[in-house]
């Protein structure tokens, strides 16, 4: 018990972490509270404790601390929380969205819409990200020609565009705003192809260094160009995404 005591003041007199690397790629700081030939229990900076099984664990190192234990604050630039966003590098996000919105035949508003986001990107720090991206697009309208008078219906598209994003924090959640700005390719016989930007607001709530899920809200403005969208000004519709990064 004394040359315990004697380890952990010394430690925190050098100012030392331990630190955990996990298999999967993880890497978390803290203080080893108990380790056995079968797991390790880890105490972190904000008081969470992890349990993990041997096989789970590549390596234990002490490090110089990131950490101002006896000032209880993080060294400058220092995240502070469960897990250490990457600064740099690939981004990857896949989302789904639904949303309502004006009819872009007549003034009929409630007109459904659903698509799928695909982004290849590159995160240039903690704060800001930018990407191209592509997927799929259905949008609704009622017809009034003719015999299709009142019939409800949909026009596919395959968008291609840039991807803008701004993260407000580094912490675990996160607001953040984003904004796509492209063109719909429509195949269809009459032509519906059009430019499109779509400003959103989210949030992320991280489930590791590198992923997270995303909630947004946001709106998609459709540019008409053609006799087919009617020359309007804008078509709107509302939108409800959740998503993954990684």
């Amino acid at each position: 018990m004394l040359l315990s005591a004697i380890c952990v003041e010394a430690q925190t007199g050098r100012d030392v972490d331990d630190v955990v690397y996990l298999k999967n790629g993880s890497i978390i700081r803290g203080t080893v509270i108990e380790q056995t030939d079968e797991e390790i229990r880890l105490q972190t900076y904000d008081g969470n404790i992890f349990v993990w099984h041997s096989s789970e664990v590549s390596h234990l190192n002490s490090e110089p601390t990131i950490y101002r234990k006896r000032r209880n604050q993080l060294m400058p630039g220092v995240y502070r929380g469960r897990f250490n966003p990457s600064p740099k590098g690939y981004l990857g996000i896949v989302e789904g969205f639904f949303g309502v919105g004006k009819d872009i035949g007549d003034d009929i508003f409630g007109a459904p819409t659903y698509g799928l986001n695909i982004i290849n990107g590159y995160r240039f720090g903690h704060h800001f990200a930018m990407g191209f991206g592509t997927g799929f697009r259905a949008y609704s309208f009622t017809r009034f020609d003719g015999a299709d008078t009142g019939r409800l219906w949909w026009e596919y598209c395959v968008p291609v565009y840039g991807h803008f994003r701004a993260d407000f924090f580094k912490s675990s959640t996160t607001p953040l705003v984003a904004l796509n700005v492209g063109y719909n390719m429509s195949f269809s016989e009459d032509n519906y192809s059009a430019f499109f930007a779509e400003p959103s607001l989210g949030v992320a709530f991280r489930t590791s260094d590198r992923n997270s899920v995303v909630l947004g809200l946001g709106c998609t403005f459709i540019i008409p160009s053609n006799y087919y969208w009617g020359y309007r000004t804008l078509a709107p519709f509302g939108n409800l995404s959740v998503g993954v990064t990684f």
